[in-house]
C-alpha cells in the first residue's frame, strides 16, 4: 500500500511525469513490479486525477509466475474511465536466456524501479546485464522513475548505472515520505481498532530520469 502510494506521489509532484498521462496511448515498464505497487500507484494517480480515454499498457516483469493471475483482471475489478492492458512477463534478472527475448516493453515511454535494486542487491553482479540492457536499449525521451530506500548503496548503483547507459537527470532527490489518509483503514479490521495506523514514514530516495 504505502510503495504504491509513493508511486501516485511522485508522479503527482512532477509535471514531465503527468504530462505522459495526458498522452491517448502511454506504455508503462514496470521492473521487478509484480506485487503490484507500481501499477497500482499509477492507477491510483490516474483515477485522482481524473484521465479519461487513455490507453494505458503495462508491462509487468517479475520472477514470480503467480502475480500473474492477479493483473489479468484488474480492468475489470476497478472499471476506470480508460483503457488498461497488464501484460505480464516472468524472468528473471540473472538469467539473460529469460529476457532478452523481450522487446516491446523497451519502447515504453516509463519504466518504474520501485524498491528493486534493494531487492536484488544481494545478486547485483548477476543482475547489472539487465539493467544496463533495459537502460541502454529504451527509446530516446524514455522516463525512468526509480524509489528505493535511502541508503547510499542501492542510489549510488542506480546511479552508477544511470551515467553508464544515457540517462540524464529530470528531478532528484531524498525525503520522508507518508502514505496518504485516504487509504481504507477497515481492511486492517480488528487490528486498527487495536494498534492504530502502522508505520506510515519512509525514509526514501528518487530519481526522475530521460534517456539521451
Amino acid at each position: 500500500m504505502a510503495h504504491a502510494d509513493y508511486i501516485m506521489q511522485l508522479i503527482r509532484c512532477d509535471t514531465e511525469l503527468r504530462e505522459l498521462f495526458s498522452r491517448n496511448a502511454v506504455e508503462i515498464a514496470c521492473l521487478g513490479g509484480g506485487p503490484g505497487s507500481d501499477l497500482l500507484g499509477i492507477l491510483k494517480y490516474m483515477m485522482q486525477a481524473g484521465v479519461r480515454d487513455t490507453c494505458l499498457t503495462c508491462y509487468i516483469f517479475d520472477k514470480e509466475r503467480a502475480w500473474g493471475d492477479s493483473w489479468s483482471d484488474i480492468a475489470r475489478v476497478l472499471k476506470p474511465p480508460f483503457s488498461v492492458y497488464p501484460i505480464f512477463q516472468q524472468m528473471d534478472v540473472t538469467d539473460s536466456v529469460t529476457w532478452k527475448s523481450y522487446q516491446k516493453f523497451l519502447r515504453a515511454d516509463l519504466f518504474t524501479l520501485s524498491y528493486f535494486l534493494s531487492e536484488v542487491w544481494r545478486i547485483r553482479n548477476q543482475a547489472k546485464p539487465f539493467f544496463s540492457h533495459c537502460m541502454s536499449q529504451m527509446k530516446k525521451g524514455s522516463m525512468v522513475l526509480f524509489v528505493d530506500n535511502n541508503s547510499s548503496q542501492f542510489v549510488d548503483w542506480f546511479d552508477e548505472l544511470a551515467k553508464h547507459n544515457g540517462l540524464n537527470t529530470v528531478r532528484e532527490g531524498s525525503c520522508m515520505l507518508a502514505f496518504s489518509n485516504d487509504e481504507e483503514t477497515k481492511d486492517l479490521g480488528p487490528y486498527f481498532d487495536k494498534f492504530g495506523w502502522p508505520k506510515r514514514k519512509s525514509d526514501v530516495a528518487y530519481r526522475i530520469m530521460r534517456k539521451a
